[in-house]
């Protein structure tokens, strides 16, 4: 996952993946609704997702998105990660 999206997940802002959907982050921020995934070049589809979400919305996304942090991202979980994979 780019390292950009840990700060943005902490911060509770919902994310706007543009990137493959099989990826593990896009995965994680459909099963937490805390953002969306675009395909490269759909400008529109950005467009639709801030124009159609009210501020309340975009909000909750957040505060789910902060929630995915802590379940998924922190930096002792993550650490954890890079232990067991160099065990």
């Amino acid at each position: 996952m780019p390292s950009k999206n840990y700060g943005y997940l902490a911060a509770k802002k919902p994310l706007v993946l543009i990137m493959d959907k099989q990826s593990d982050i896009v995965q994680h921020v459909e099963q937490y609704d805390a953002g969306i995934q675009i395909d490269n070049g759909d400008a529109h589809a950005i467009y639709n997702f801030i124009n159609t979400h009210s501020s309340k919305e975009l909000h909750e996304m957040g505060e789910r998105a902060h929630q995915l942090f802590k379940d998924k991202y922190t930096r002792e979980i993550n650490t954890m990660k890079y232990y067991n994979l160099l065990k």
